[in-house]
This record gives C-alpha cells, structure tokens and sequence, in this order.
C-alpha cells in the first residue's frame, strides 16, 4: 500500500494570510470597490452592493434600537427572500450571532433550538410567526423594513471583533438532542477567502443559493458571491426542491456557480438536463459517487467535490474531479487547516 502513504509535509502546508476583520467588514469592503454592481437578485428584485450595505446599516441599527447587543444570540426564521439576506448581515454587524431556524423543520425541534440557545430574540415575518406561535420575544421583519428610513444608512459604532461569534447552528445530533455549535467571524473569513481562490470567484460569476441556512452550506454560497463583488441569485423555496424549476432558472439566469448536495445534482439530471451547462459545480454534504461526478464532468465546466463537518467551518478540504479520475478523493485542506487521516 506505498502508493497510499499521505506526504504531510506537503498536504498540511496550508498557511495563507486573510485578513484579520468580520465578515460584514469584508462586505463593507467590497461595496466600496463595485457599489454598482448588482449584489442580490430575488424574482423582479435587484439590489446593488451600495444599496445592499445601506439596508444592512439601518437594519442593523434598527436591531440596536430594539436592544439587540453584541454577544447576543438572535434566532431567524422567515422564507427565503431577499429581507432574509439583509438580516443575516444585520445582525453580525451588532455583535451578534443569528440562529438559523427553518420554518419547514418540525416545530419541537425549532423550540427546543430556541430554547437551548437562550436566543434574545426571535426575528420572524408575520406569517412564519403565525404558523409557528412561539412564546418568545419577537420582532416583525415587516415592521423592520417599514422602519428603515429611519435609520442612518452608515454602519454602527459598536466594534465588533473577528472573534466575536458570527452564527449558531444545530448538527443533526446522530445521539439524542441536536448540539450548537458557535463558528466566529475568524473562521468564516478565512475559510470564505481561501474558498475565493479556489475554486474561486469573481465578479462576473452569478451564484445560485438553493440550500436551506438551517445546514451550514448556505454560508458558503449566501457570502462567498458577497465579498468578491458577484451576484447572488436567491431561489425560493417552491424552486429549490423542484428540478425542473431550478433547470429553468439555472437558465435563464445565466448562472455560472452552484453548490448542490449530490442529490440535488441527480435531481438536475433526472430533470431533463441534456445541453452542458456553463458552471463550476461544488458537489457537498455527502458522498459524491463516482457515476455522479461522470455525468456532471460531461454537462459543467468544472466540478469540485467539497467536504467538511459543521464544526471546522463549512469545508475543510476539496478536489477538483477530472474525467480521468479513477477515484473520488476529498482532496486537500483549505488554507490554514490541517487534516489527519486516523
């Protein structure tokens, strides 16, 4: 078995700077360099970076004024739409962290996440609150974006630390309860800026978010667009569990980069994709087969097979898969991560 021996020497060599601020400075950032170019699409919505960023300032200071403070826990549940984006951002620029909370998930399992976070607050639209009735503290996103001008459209004064913590989120929990696990600004930073190297992004890309933020994948797709100046492209729920939909809109929307779990990549194929497509495929969540990556290396641009658990953030390795691949490896580390085969 020679031919299996790791040289990690090489394959742990993973060190490259990043830099040392939050993500929602990263956006800041970017804003600045491209505020005209388009950050958000939702069905006839369009929101420039400059517009973006302003929405994010006042609803992050609407959420201040609401008593929202750094270090806070502020639970999220509402359907995917635009107003979801500018929350998530809202509330890591307090200070704090957003709890994640899928409408669609069983109602027990969202109250036990509520209630074992100790969240502040939940902020939920009117009718998630309605289907939902918890007994908690809660804020309207209606009323918040109603509100908005209001607000100064310039970023809080309360400083927030690359440390400070950016979300929390409930693995499965294979035994029992679900568990939380806190991932900081720090971590997210650097795994989204060695994610914009390779596979890379830039731009000219248009990113595709379909996946649920109640699983961890959704920050890669949500940020990693946002911080390089693309345009994310946000498929609500009816198309994102739909093949045919999502075909059609992956179309017309000319995207170029998706991130699927391999079974939403056979659903892609089950649904009459026969015309190769211009993407760079990440394939994530669980294993890729082999017969998978066959078909998508015929019908994309590229593909990456991506792997990681919840708990180092997002990915911690990836490979791209080639034609000629006659195994499906999980590659090599991110920057600044090691991995040890036990």
């Amino acid at each position: 078995g020679g031919d299996y021996l790791v040289d990690y020497s090489t394959l742990n060599s993973t060190e490259m700077p990043y830099p040392n601020v939050t993500l929602t400075e990263l956006l800041r950032q970017q804003a600045e360099i491209t505020p005209n170019n388009i950050a958000l699409e939702f069905h006839d919505s369009k929101i420039t970076y400059d517009e973006l960023l302003k929405q994010v300032n006042q609803l992050a200071h609407y959420l201040e004024a609401q008593g929202v403070q750094s270090g806070n826990f502020i639970a999220i549940a509402m359907p995917r739409c635009s107003e979801l984006i500018i929350s998530l951002l809202a509330i890591m620029q307090c200070g704090a962290a957003y709890l994640p909370l899928d409408p669609q998930y069983p109602k027990d399992r969202l109250e036990f996440m509520l209630n074992d976070s100790d969240a502040k607050v939940l902020l939920t639209s009117k009718i998630v609150a309605e289907a939902l009735s918890f007994e908690c503290d809660t804020l309207f996103i209606e009323d918040a974006m109603a509100s908005l001008n209001q607000y100064p459209v310039t970023k809080l004064e309360t400083k927030v630390n690359p440390d400070y913590f950016a979300y929390l989120l409930y693995t499965s929990g294979s035994t029992g309860n679900p568990k939380g696990v806190t991932i900081t600004h720090k971590n997210l930073v650097n795994f989204l800026c060695s994610m914009a190297l390779e596979p890379g992004i830039n731009e000219n890309d248009r990113a595709l978010s379909i996946t649920t933020i109640s699983f961890d994948i959704a920050g890669s797709e949500l940020y990693l667009p946002l911080i390089k100046g693309a345009t994310l492209i946000l498929a609500d729920q009816e198309t994102a569990r739909d093949g045919r939909l999502l075909l059609d809109l992956i179309k017309k929307e000319n995207i170029n980069f998706l991130q699927a779990t391999p079974t939403t990549w056979r659903m892609l194929l089950d649904s009459g994709w026969i015309i190769p497509l211009p993407l760079k495929a990440l394939c994530g969540g669980e294993a890729m087969p082999m017969d998978l990556a066959k078909e998508l290396i015929k019908k994309c641009d590229t593909l990456w097979n991506v792997y990681g658990p919840t708990e180092t953030t997002i990915y911690s390795s990836l490979k791209q898969i080639k034609a000629e691949d006659t195994l499906i490896t999980i590659g090599k580390p991110v920057a600044n991560t090691q991995i040890y085969i036990l």
